[in-house]
This record gives structure tokens, C-alpha cells and sequence, in this order.
């Protein structure tokens, strides 16, 4: 029913009915290589995510800093505008 062929690549091949089919094995080595490089693409893409990720926090931090006196300088330019109103009504009858 099956035969096998020594040839790299091994392979099964199937024999049945007026169809083959035929699936290729891996040998060990290229199997390991096959899982290494796998293995690689998802290290470096956790890695690039990561990096991507820590800019974007890093960003994030230097925006919200520079809104940390916001709440202070708007006090401050509402008290100048309040004197300014209270002056310029004092001059205008």
C-alpha cells in the first residue's frame, strides 16, 4: 500500500485508487533549523513589540510632563486677567 523512497527529502508516498499523495518528512536537522528559525522570528518580533512599546510609554511620560504645570499657569493668568478686568472697569465709566 505505501512505498518508501530513500531520496532527501524522505517521502510517503500513497498509492490508492488513482490518487497519490505525497507528504515530505523533515529530516531532524532541518526540523531543528525549522524550529530555530521560528523561534527566532517570534524572539524578534516580542523584541521589536517591546521596543515599540517602551518609546511609546517613554513618549507618553515626556507629554504628560510637559502638562504638569498647566493647572498652575492657568491660575496664575485668571488672577492677571481678574486684575485686568477690575482695572480696566475702574478706568471706563
Amino acid at each position: 500500500m505505501f512505498s518508501f523512497s530513500l531520496d532527501a527529502p524522505r517521502t510517503l508516498q500513497g498509492l490508492g485508487a488513482g490518487t497519490h499523495r505525497r507528504e515530505e518528512f523533515p529530516t531532524e536537522l532541518s526540523k531543528n533549523s525549522m524550529c530555530d528559525s521560528c523561534l527566532q522570528r517570534i524572539s524578534s518580533t516580542l523584541a521589536s513589540s517591546r521596543a515599540e512599546h517602551t518609546q511609546a510609554v517613554k513618549d507618553r511620560i515626556s507629554s504628560v510632563e510637559q502638562m504638569k504645570d498647566v493647572v498652575d499657569l492657568t491660575k496664575g493668568l485668571f488672577a492677571v486677567s481678574k486684575v485686568r478686568q477690575t482695572i480696566f472697569h475702574r478706568i471706563t465709566p
